[in-house]
């Protein structure tokens, strides 16, 4: 039979393994951006940060998807003002998480400064980490959007929309 003295010290032991191992768990409150996007698939790593339309490559993307479907031939460029005017009030994206845990959100939002608007909800990716879908939050909520990643890279995200087949290139922010 053991003494007391011995099963104190085996208990103790093991209160003091299960506290260690969840003391050395980091509370997702206290993570920066970086250690939550060490949580994600390569795909959602690659994913999670700022992003900013490209009018013109989205334009152009569209017009060779129009051509390849129909044979008829676009090609839009805005320039000058006009093209200044429409990458300020371009859509962005920043894909990162909740402050207190390590739930996927989203801010959607268009133009910049005070003369923008901005929207927010939730993300993420299916397990090949082709689709992404974009579940709305407040006047959105229950309104979700799926999208079909074409190409995303350090320098360029290209989304098709499921619904409309619209694409969008975007490039970091």
């Amino acid at each position: 039979m053991r003494q007391p003295s011995s099963m104190l010290a085996v208990v103790l032991l093991v209160f003091t393994t299960a506290f260690a191992a969840t003391a050395c768990k980091k509370n997702p409150a206290s993570m920066s951006h970086e250690e939550k996007v060490a949580t994600l698939s390569e795909q959602g790593k690659r994913l999670a940060r700022g992003w900013k339309l490209d009018v013109n490559a989205s334009a152009a993307a569209n017009s060779q998807a129009v051509e390849k479907a129909s044979g008829i031939k676009s090609d839009v460029k805005l320039g000058g003002d006009v093209g200044k005017l429409a990458q300020f009030a371009a859509k962005s994206y920043f894909f990162g998480f909740e402050k207190t845990s390590l739930k996927t959100v989203y801010e959607e939002s268009y133009g910049e400064g005070l003369l923008s608007t901005a929207t927010t909800g939730w993300w993420e990716l299916d397990a090949d980490g082709a689709r992404l879908t974009l579940r709305g939050a407040g006047s959105d909520k229950g309104k979700d959007r799926v999208y079909t990643i074409r190409q995303l890279d350090a320098d360029k995200l290209v989304l098709a929309a499921n619904d409309t087949g619209v694409i969008e290139v975007f490039g970091p922010k």
